[in-house]
């Protein structure tokens, strides 16, 4: 199961500060909530070595921009969006976030309280909100273009350093990862695929910029932006198939490194 979930929500009191990158802090929350409903799963979430099974946007919404810094009102709906890889994950995330808004419990980020209006989970409530199985995206098209809207700072790590670049290869390895390590088996894409999306995917237009994500004690330099792709080699109708599987994918599993604390948020454009 693939669920894209849009918190709504609002400050309890006007002109709270916060700092801009807070996506340790939204990270927190998911722990802290699937640790009220599950503390096993979370620890379990938590210890994984490899890719997690979630990822989190930054928090959205009409701010004013203080450097480093962002003033909230209680005048204006804020909001942002967790992304789940697994069932069972979404199962406890929403069972817990519908009992906050039953029982009007507030959010805590960084000891400043906010109310959660809404949980969205589908296009006609929000439209960075969805439901979708994993056999839902692998379904055969021939398109020979398609794009990527890469809505917060994009990276990719090798060793000690950053590559701020949408490279093909770096794009569709992060999504075959996250892919094959939370679909069902029978739907496994082989790492072949990556030969293939060398030699025969590259990008076209593009219009994108760098940006830097500051939380302190950590930084990185990230792309934002669109960017199209071309297929310019002749294909096999299951290469295309598992190439657009994994484009499709993107909305869900997030694009490069640190997608748990608001990198890589990636809508695709097919």
């Amino acid at each position: 199961m693939l669920a894209s979930i849009v918190i709504k929500l609002m400050p309890k009191t006007s002109k709270i500060i916060l700092p801009c990158a807070g996506g340790r802090e939204l990270r927190s929350f998911l722990y802290n909530l699937l640790s009220s409903k599950n503390p096993d799963m979370s620890d379990r979430i938590h210890s994984m070595a490899g890719p997690k099974p979630f990822t989190l946007s930054l928090l959205n919404g009409k701010k004013k921009i203080l450097k480093d810094r962002m003033v909230l009102d209680e005048k204006n709906l804020y909001w942002f969006r967790i992304t789940v890889l697994t069932e069972e994950i979404f199962n406890i995330l929403t069972a817990g976030l519908f009992g906050m808004i039953a029982s009007e419990e507030t959010v805590k980020f960084y000891d400043k309280e906010l109310i959660i209006k809404k949980v969205c989970l589908s296009y006609d409530e929000h439209p960075m909100a969805h439901i979708a199985e994993y056999k839902d995206l692998m379904t055969d098209e021939d398109k020979k273009s398609f794009s990527f809207s890469f809505k917060s700072p994009t990276a990719f790590v090798y060793g000690n350093g950053i590559m701020p670049l949408p490279l093909p290869y770096s794009i569709f390895r992060s999504y075959l990862v996250r892919w094959n390590s939370f679909c069902p088996v029978e739907y496994h894409i082989d790492e072949k695929i990556l030969k293939i999306i060398e030699k025969a995917v590259f990008p076209s237009i593009y219009s994108l910029s760098t940006k830097l994500l500051d939380m302190k004690n950590f930084k990185m330099i990230g792309f934002t932006g669109d960017c199209s792709f071309e297929i310019i080699e002749k294909i096999s109708p299951e290469d295309m198939k598992n190439i657009l599987t994994l484009a499709k994918f993107s909305f869900y599993g997030g694009t490069g490194a640190k997608t748990t604390i608001g990198m890589g948020q990636t809508v695709p454009v097919m």
